[in-house]
């Protein structure tokens, strides 16, 4: 895949584990193509401020935390979900440090532990902090976020949420460890739940296997990017279909 906007640079402050938070058996997406696919995705918006965004498979928000830390200044506000209410504590944590409030709790968890421990990798995370509070200080206003426990496949529940996303990034689980019911045998049926909170001209981007296919007769695939095993598959709404949302 080409890279149209995430810089090749040093991402090693958004590591987890040195300031975000990690957890067991749940993979990092990779920083730069996080940024990457956010950045496609926001190139087909008519706005370029004040994006919500929100990941419904977010595990411990490791990506929602990093695309909030490098793109502060664009995004309003964050929703994360995941059927998993272990994985949620972890990702309350970790959207935390999108304020400055929670850099400084954060911040000053990693000074104890150099006055304990005295590490490097405790020193180093202190410098990080440090890094991002220099990204987040000048903006105006508090990036909102929230974090809740959904299943994808509760059709009522993303029917009833009081937002509308302007991206919609995910990360889905590869192999046998996901099944999505649905009259869809090709996964669509996580698309028409989504369509119920995207906003209209709204973006989903889905990271997938080649084994998993999706698709919907209600939206059109705007791009497909391969990196290794991965494939991320970039979709809008039909327009024919954004009067029923209005």
């Amino acid at each position: 895949m080409e890279y149209k906007f995430a810089k090749r640079e040093n991402y090693e402050n958004y590591a987890s584990g040195r300031v975000i938070h990690g957890f067991p058996g749940v993979t990092n997406y990779p920083v730069r193509i996080a940024s990457e696919v956010f950045s496609r995705c926001k190139s087909y918006l008519s706005k370029e401020r004040n994006i919500i965004l929100f990941d419904p498979c977010c595990g411990s928000a490791y990506s929602l935390t990093v695309l909030g830390l490098l793109h502060h200044d664009c995004i309003f506000s964050i929703y994360a979900s995941d059927i998993n209410k272990d994985v949620l504590e972890i990702a309350l944590k970790n959207l935390s440090l999108l304020s400055l409030k929670g850099l400084e709790t954060r911040k000053k968890q990693i000074e104890d532990d150099i006055k304990m421990f005295n590490k490097v990798a405790h020193i180093k995370a202190s410098k990080s902090i440090d890094y991002f509070k220099e990204r987040i200080e000048p903006q105006d206003g508090q990036l909102k976020t929230k974090c809740f426990r959904a299943d994808t496949n509760d059709f009522e529940l993303f029917s009833s949420l009081s937002f509308k996303a302007d991206i919609i990034f995910l990360d889905v689980p590869y192999g046998d460890l996901v099944h999505w019911k649905g009259k869809s045998k090709q996964f669509g049926s996580i698309l028409e739940n989504l369509s119920n909170v995207l906003a209209t001209g709204g973006i989903i981007a889905i990271s997938h296997d080649k084994k998993q296919k999706y698709m919907s007769d209600d939206f059109n695939r705007l791009e497909r990017l391969r990196i290794g095993k991965r494939i991320i598959d970039i979709f809008q709404l039909k327009e024919r279909l954004y009067a029923k949302q209005l």
